[in-house]
């Protein structure tokens, strides 16, 4: 792929990078997008944002599993980075879904690299395997035309791929008048997500994703996850919900009801017998800068009545490299009340295996790129090797995304270990929640009278 980092002559920061791809990641196209078109002073001339989403991404998740739905991203971002013009810089914005920013352009140059890159996104590509095709659909806007500020420009460019995707996929479109009734489509959206935040958080919902015990089979534990569903009673996408809590300024908001939601979720099942139970919930970014976090955690276990060793606190190295010192305080200050923390997606990052010692953590989630290909003899040494370490220096460790059994074959199980992947549960609401952990105590206990 090419080097992320030509267009600025520079090594792009850890916390900036998206570990799949190598690309900038939504923080730096945020960051890079603000100081444009919103700093002090700022000139930027004529310019393009293009937005670009693999189509169809779910579907081939769905068929093919998530490793096989990763390989198809770095294929489709190889091919945009081996196009890209110059001056222009691309990001991995989302899951299946990049932006390029591109100071100077005009709507011919942007025309035509957005039609080339659809033609070649046509062709069909072996991605390990397997004959693939991976098109796209494509939205522009341009600065100052359509918008002359940050949030301005990419509800432009956002409105207008919506548009595309709409109409059937695999083409292009740059913003027009036309647009504005998506736009306001958008705007829609957001005062509904406003509105169900202050009406109570109506609308909202967990999933829980269970955590199973690596030597028994018993579910253990479960990670809790955001959906929403607007009054339209469409679902929408659990990314795009946090980026527009992010836009309207309610993630931390959100982000503190998931807390005392999970919380008070897992005192219940633990009151019901599970005493073994644990809950796991991820931080933000912008909660690992919150220092009044650890006042408001403690009160909700208290509440709850929930020991604070069965709470779970899910961190990203991306989010505590934005503010490194910062980061360790804070959760310096959450885990001496007996709170546990996991590096999420760990081995994505570069500098992982420098900081384990340095970072105030108690488990390791191995990502899931480690886990895809395990079956290889080197990827299976390098996995293992990586949970020698971290036992070694008394971490538990997490293995993420086993999505079938040749997976879970490959896995060495210690005690203490625990699992996660649609193996074992995609993420799911409560009451059928309640029934997998009833039906998974009761077929862990079959298995054990049999033995």
């Amino acid at each position: 792929m090419a080097d992320p980092n030509v267009s600025t002559g520079t090594r792009m920061p850890q916390a900036d990078m998206d570990p799949l791809t190598g690309l900038g990641n939504r923080y730096r196209f945020i960051v890079d997008l603000e100081r444009l078109l919103d700093a002090p002073g700022s000139h930027p001339g004529d310019g393009a944002l293009i937005l670009i989403d693999i189509d169809e991404s779910r579907k081939t998740n769905d068929t093919y599993g998530y490793r096989f739905g990763d390989r198809v991203i770095r294929v489709v971002a190889e091919l945009v980075a081996g196009m890209l013009p110059a001056g222009a810089t691309l990001y991995r914005t989302g899951g299946d879904a990049f932006a390029v920013l591109w100071p100077g352009a005009s709507k011919d140059q942007t025309h035509h690299f957005s039609v080339t890159l659809l033609n070649e996104s046509r062709n069909p590509r072996r991605v390990a395997g397997v004959a693939c095709t991976a098109t796209v659909s494509i939205g522009a806007a341009f600065y100052p035309e359509d918008g002359d500020t940050a949030e301005a420009l990419f509800r432009c460019a956002d409105v207008t791929l919506y548009r595309v995707k709409r109409r059937g996929k695999n083409n292009v479109s740059f913003y027009a008048a036309d647009d504005r009734d998506q736009e306001v489509s958008h705007i829609d959206l957001e005062s509904e997500l406003r509105a169900s935040v202050e009406a109570g958080f109506k609308d909202f919902e967990i999933y829980y994703q269970p955590t199973v015990d690596a030597v028994s089979g018993i579910c253990n534990g479960a990670e809790a996850l955001l959906r929403w569903t607007s009054p339209k009673n469409i679902r929408i996408s659990p990314a795009d919900v946090i980026m527009h809590l992010e836009l309207i300024g309610c993630v931390e908001q959100v982000g503190d009801w998931v807390l005392e939601q999970a919380i008070g979720q897992c005192a219940a099942w633990r009151a019901s017998g599970l005493s073994d139970f644990s809950i796991h919930v991820n931080l933000s970014m912008l909660q690992l800068r919150d220092h009044v976090l650890e006042e408001r955690l403690v009160y909700m276990l208290k509440n709850a009545g929930l020991p604070p060793a069965a709470l779970v606190l899910e961190v990203t190295e991306s989010a505590i490299m934005n503010d490194l010192s910062n980061s360790i305080a804070i959760l310096n200050d959450i885990r001496r009340h007996g709170v546990r923390i996991a590096l999420d997606d760990f081995g994505s990052g570069y500098s992982s295996i420098n900081y384990l010692r340095k970072l105030p953590i108690d488990q390791i989630k191995i990502d899931r790129s480690f886990v895809a290909d395990i079956a290889n003899t080197f990827n299976k040494s390098l996995a293992n090797t990586i949970k020698d370490l971290a036992h070694s220096i008394q971490l538990s460790v997490c293995d993420e995304g086993i999505e079938d059994r040749a997976q879970f074959d490959q896995i060495e199980p210690s005690q203490g270990d625990i699992i996660q992947g649609y193996l074992f549960g995609k993420p799911m609401p409560v009451d059928i929640f309640q029934t997998f952990l009833r039906d998974n105590r009761r077929n862990v206990v079959k298995r054990s009278q049999a033995v």
